[in-house]
């Protein structure tokens, strides 16, 4: 298969025209890894992901992804009452994990 690099250029060329919304939307949804490669396509994309207000909203969803993922891998080794905050009934778990040993 061959890549046709006019249509490479028009691709290139309407990503860069997005608005900076727009490419910190699609970005977001990127593992933290691709988020990173994409600093290095271009200097238009490593601005729009190093701006200071955009941190957050490049790793939220991400991060909210894998606290979904971990929720849920908790939920089905463990048993508490699903009307309690995730947090909340995680809490005495940690003390334990956190307390030293007495042996």
């Amino acid at each position: 298969m061959s890549v046709n690099l006019q249509d490479a250029a028009m691709t290139t060329t309407f990503l860069l025209n997005l608005p900076p919304e727009l490419k910190l939307n699609f970005s977001s949804d990127l593992p933290v890894k691709d988020i990173l490669g994409l600093r290095s396509v271009c200097a238009d994309l490593r601005d729009v992901i190093d701006n200071s207000e955009n941190p957050t909203m490049l790793l939220q969803p991400g991060i909210q992804r894998e606290l979904s993922r971990l929720q849920d891998a908790v939920k089905a080794t463990l048993r508490y009452d699903p009307k309690t905050d995730f947090m909340t009934a995680l809490q005495p778990m940690l003390l334990i994990v956190a307390s030293p040993s007495r042996t």
